[in-house]
């Protein structure tokens, strides 16, 4: 009788640390399964970001960079080593600092240093893949960028520096950019202008040939009838002849 208990009480034993064990495997596989999803929504969102990152959220960028540095000759275009560079100066304790964005093999980069640091343009900080980056100063204060990305998708905007001058001066700028975001709106009417006019024409020219055709077969039908009456006749002869 006493062995039975005791082999109850084992048995009862290893079912409670079996189920313990199972258990703890439950919280494990339930900790691993929310790390992992929570991994996956991390990948997601960061892709998400780095797609939506476009070529207007870039120009968007540099438009308040340049607002930002926006003061009297801090803002000009550069040329280094053939590529052409906007550099944004400020200056900070003392220090004269300069912060460049430029196109390099492919990626528009970012990079702040001080005047006197000697850098290479592979120096940079990516911050875009794009195909194209042409970054332009029309005229004094009126800078023009232009990005392709590399999805295919293209940006252009103005950008005037509102410390450039007097009053004037900004007025006019702002003039120039509205001038040539309205060239470029007519160009783009014109375009389109123009493909409508193809497009006009080849339908004319279609309906030329379908009346063409036209034509073409009601004289077909009409000699048809002519020439039934042509064998009539010599049938008709040739019987008078006959007879």
């Amino acid at each position: 009788m006493n062995r039975f208990r005791e082999r109850r009480k084992s048995n009862a034993s290893l079912i409670g640390a079996f189920a313990a064990v199972l258990l703890a495997l439950f919280f494990a596989g339930s900790a691993i399964l929310v790390l992992l999803f929570g991994v996956r929504e991390y990948e997601s969102t960061v892709r998400k970001s780095s797609d939506d990152f476009s070529s207007r959220t870039l120009l968007t960028y540099i438009t308040e960079k340049i607002h930002h540095y926006d003061t009297e000759g801090n803002i000009s275009i550069r040329t280094v080593d053939g590529v052409p560079v906007l550099v944004l100066e400020s200056v900070d304790s003392g220090i004269k600092y300069e912060t460049l964005i430029y196109e390099y093999k492919g990626s528009v980069r970012e990079l702040t240093v001080t005047e006197e640091n000697r850098w290479q343009l592979d120096a940079g900080e990516p911050i875009l893949e794009v195909k194209a980056f042409m970054p332009e100063e029309i005229k004094p204060g009126l800078f023009y960028f232009d990005c392709l990305d590399s999805k295919g998708e293209r940006a252009n905007t103005y950008v005037y520096v509102r410390s450039s001058g007097s009053g004037e001066t900004d007025a006019g700028t702002r003039t120039a950019a509205s001038e040539g975001q309205e060239a470029e709106k007519t160009a783009r009417k014109a375009a389109s202008e123009g493909q409508e006019a193809e497009a006009t024409a080849r339908k004319a020219a279609s309906e030329g040939q379908e009346a063409e055709a036209t034509v073409r077969k009601a004289a077909s039908e009409g000699q048809e009838p002519g020439t039934v009456d042509q064998s009539a006749v010599i049938q008709s002869e040739g019987e008078g002849r006959a007879s």
